[in-house]
């Protein structure tokens, strides 16, 4: 059986997410207290008392990577199988690249923490919305996304999540005018989303093309375990990151293709790490002859041991 690991993304976030790994086991405690130090927030008590910035770009992002981290963690000290890939989805793809080993606990943290620094100025700069469309045919949509960004605000396909669900991300104008119009993509509905920009989209340009040039001033290490990147659904081929950490930025995460790569591979199970389970989720509707495990809370650690 092959295994793969996947790590949540932004908009998984939730009030008291992860402290009981944190409180539990003191490899998390450690990843804890190195996140606030790099980050410069209180990221345990704002998850804590779930306060309402944790809801904000800025510190959704590295408190949701952080937690991710600790799990992960707890997990690779007490898990006796063997990892055979790893995917993140859009954020989690930083909490990816550090447990493959190509960036460390503190290149990761310092990455996100400037990530999600630069994108709130990116959606600030730009005001910008996103939505899911649901039951969409995706070459409809992408052909609908283009007539309306050539003639009104705009407008792209920012996620593959599922063959069910796509997300959509541009400017309100552009949203607006999809919402209008989605009955021309056979969509069953569209639903807005509570985002502050419209991520993974050119109006996150001036964010990626820091983000690039961040990545090119850190040394970055060797892959343990092949990574599937969200940009291209395909392995990481060493030396690409700066580009490909660009592209993914302003491009859309290719969720369903990599889970569809991953399959193809051989792997059989996966594991999610991180607050929430919406991955294993969507994983089922891509492929529901597939396992899935999902990992936020210390007793679902347990019992994936006691069950192993």
């Amino acid at each position: 059986m092959k295994t793969a690991v996947v790590f949540a993304g932004q908009g998984a976030q939730s009030q008291g997410m992860g402290l009981d790994f944190v409180s539990a086991y003191e490899p998390s405690r450690s990843v804890m207290d190195t996140a606030e130090n790099i980050s410069g927030m209180a990221l345990a008590s704002i998850i804590a008392q779930g306060l309402p910035e944790l809801n904000e770009t800025r510190v959704t992002q590295p408190a949701v990577a952080s937690v991710s981290a600790a799990i992960f963690a707890a997990f690779k000290d007490r898990f006796k199988g063997r990892i055979d890939a790893v995917l993140g989805f859009s954020l989690g793809e930083y909490v990816a690249l550090y447990a493959t080993g190509i960036m460390t606990l503190e290149d990761m943290l310092r990455t996100v923490t400037l990530r999600a620094k630069w994108m709130d100025e990116c959606a600030k700069a730009v005001p910008g919305a996103m939505a899911a469309v649901i039951q969409a045919q995706p070459e409809k949509l992408k052909d609908l996304c283009e007539n309306i960004s050539a003639n009104r605000g705009y407008v792209a396909i920012a996620n593959y999540n599922s063959p069910q669900q796509l997300v959509v991300s541009g400017t309100v104008e552009g949203i607006e005018a999809l919402t209008s119009r989605m009955a021309e993509t056979g969509a069953k509905r569209i639903v807005r989303l509570n985002t502050s920009g419209g991520f993974h989209t050119p109006l996150m340009r001036l964010a990626a093309e820091k983000l690039k040039a961040h990545l090119e001033s850190i040394e970055l290490g060797t892959p343990v375990v092949p990574i599937i990147l969200n940009a291209t659904a395909s392995a990481y081929v060493p030396g690409t990151l700066p580009d490909m950490a660009k592209e993914q930025t302003m491009g859309p995460v290719r969720f369903v293709q990599s889970i569809e790569t991953l399959i193809a591979s051989g792997v059989t199970r996966f594991i999610e790490i991180g607050p929430g389970a919406v991955l294993s989720g969507l994983i089922k509707k891509i492929n529901p002859e597939v396992e899935t495990i999902a990992i936020q809370t210390v007793s679902d650690l347990v019992n994936m041991e006691e069950k192993a």
